[in-house]
């Protein structure tokens, strides 16, 4: 089980923009300075608590939006999240919205067929069938072990874009924090989409 957080949430009047670098739960949190998750917090500016330490360097946010999802509190050297910081009325007060960069258009070509299956994607292939990787930790998002999806755009550095073929997109790692989320799905000697076996993702660990 997580361990209870041990600090607390950022006093009224705490300067905007101050990064998530621990668990402490029950904060109010918002987009962060390395934010690459989408629309996942209903959009820039919406507010979510801050529920549990998931492992060292993630914690679970559930947004006021709607959903959940993990976020890196310094994994990889990467912060999603700043604190939502309270004015004095003790209500919330937020950040201005952080600005996503604007995507890079891709030079490069997919695999060819016959390509070695579980072959890591480090460079936005756009137009690439693609399929959960080494690293992947983002449970369903992709409708399941095995489904495949298309890479659709370079979101910023070391991130992609993937669109999957049972409904959805989102924003995956190719190379951020050393990170690699997506195997290439590569193709068979006909041009159908020969995908690897599935990958087990790991259970999270316990905190300490």
């Amino acid at each position: 089980s997580p361990s209870p957080a041990t600090t607390s949430p950022p006093p009224a009047g705490c300067a905007p923009q101050t990064l998530v670098a621990e668990a402490v739960v029950g904060a109010r949190v918002v987009r962060g300075r390395d934010w690459s998750w989408g629309s996942q917090d209903g959009g820039a500016g919406n507010v979510g608590t801050l529920t549990e330490l998931y492992s060292a360097g993630y914690v679970w946010v559930s947004w006021d939006s709607g959903g959940s999802n993990v976020y890196g509190i310094g994994a990889g050297g990467s912060y999603d999240l700043f604190f939502a910081c309270l004015d004095t009325s003790g209500a919330t007060a937020t950040p201005a919205p952080i600005t996503s960069p604007s995507p890079s258009p891709a030079t490069t070509s997919p695999p060819p067929a016959g390509c070695a299956p579980q072959t890591l994607v480090a460079e936005a292939v756009v137009g690439a069938r693609v399929v959960r990787g080494r690293d992947w930790s983002w449970g369903s998002q992709d409708g399941g072990a095995g489904n495949v999806g298309t890479l659709t755009e370079l979101y910023s550095a070391g991130y992609v874009w993937v669109s999957w073929d049972s409904g959805g997109s989102n924003v995956y790692g190719i190379g951020a924090g050393g990170s690699y989320d997506l195997f290439f799905a590569c193709l068979d000697t006909s041009g159908a989409t020969a995908t690897p076996a599935p990958i087990t993702s790991p259970s999270p660990s316990p905190a300490t």
